[in-house]
């Protein structure tokens, strides 16, 4: 038993790449099982030039990715693609690519051995995801205004007129309300603090380590690997291909949004 999606849409195309029969077999029987009401798998391989072949010919939507495969890599296949469409899950053996992932359109990160209740689960939630995702400005790019956040009701907020974030400019430490920070931007060696007023703060702290700072506030969230940014600063956002930009207050940046983290966005602006 699963929970079900909304009102059904079109299906999802999906190419599965994975070397390892056993795990092939297993990722199918998922998405041929329950998930067939939702998913088209149009295509399995196991092979680096296969891939190549089969992505540029079938362009889907999600690449269920394995890492090593016959011939390279999935990276070595993703650096050839020229298309910018589809969403990818990694799921690999090998946990120490959590980071690089990140440099690709990856919505998950799964490490073996599957257990196919839990990929099921995984899925369901990224297909969920999906779903709202194709129902945001489906013809136009155009902007959907956030000016109806709810503020009142939102006792964190509330709290977080309280909060206080000392800095250091110049020799000089200032204390800022954690209100009027508009978002936070990782750089090479420090985060950039960026405020309502237009001034900004070079702190050495890493940008994870403001997110768990800040995490009692509940009004931030991370967008990207490089930006944690406050909902309520948020003014609009709108889709780029399968991405989405945020538009924001006091601030001419547009900021995007990782496919990873298009389900803590739209968690925080509660759609």
């Amino acid at each position: 038993m699963h929970k079900e999606l909304g009102v059904k849409k079109r299906l999802l195309r999906v190419v599965v790449v994975e070397d390892d029969d056993d795990t092939r077999e297993v990722i199918l029987s998922v998405l041929q099982g329950d998930l067939e009401q939702y998913v088209q798998v149009v295509g399995s391989t196991d092979t680096m030039d296969s891939a190549l072949v089969l992505l540029h010919t079938e362009r889907p939507d999600l690449i269920l990715f394995d890492i090593h495969l016959i011939g390279g890599t999935a990276f070595d296949v993703l650096d050839q693609l020229e298309m910018e469409s589809h969403w990818v899950i990694f799921i690999t053996s090998f946990a120490e690519y959590a980071t690089k992932v990140f440099e690709y359109n990856t919505v998950d990160f799964i490490v073996k051995p599957i257990v196919p209740e839990q990929l099921q689960q995984r899925l369901l939630k990224k297909l969920s995801v999906f779903q709202k995702f194709e129902e945001i400005n489906q013809h136009d790019p155009i902007p959907v205004e956030l000016n109806a956040i709810d503020t009142q009701n939102n006792t964190a907020l509330q709290h977080d007129h309280s909060g206080k974030f000392r800095v250091l400019k110049h020799g000089i430490t200032t204390v800022l309300s954690v209100s009027d920070i508009v978002y936070c931007k990782a750089e090479r060696s420090y985060t950039l603090v960026v405020c309502a007023d237009g001034t900004t703060y070079e702190v050495t702290k890493p940008l994870i380590s403001l997110q768990e700072e800040f995490e009692v506030y509940n009004v931030f969230v991370r967008v990207h690997r490089s930006y944690l940014v406050n909902v309520h600063h948020i003014a609009s956002y709108y889709r780029n291909g399968r991405s989405l930009v945020l538009r924001l207050h006091y601030s001419v940046e547009e900021i995007p949004v990782a496919r990873f983290f298009i389900q803590d966005f739209l968690s925080a602006i509660q759609l």
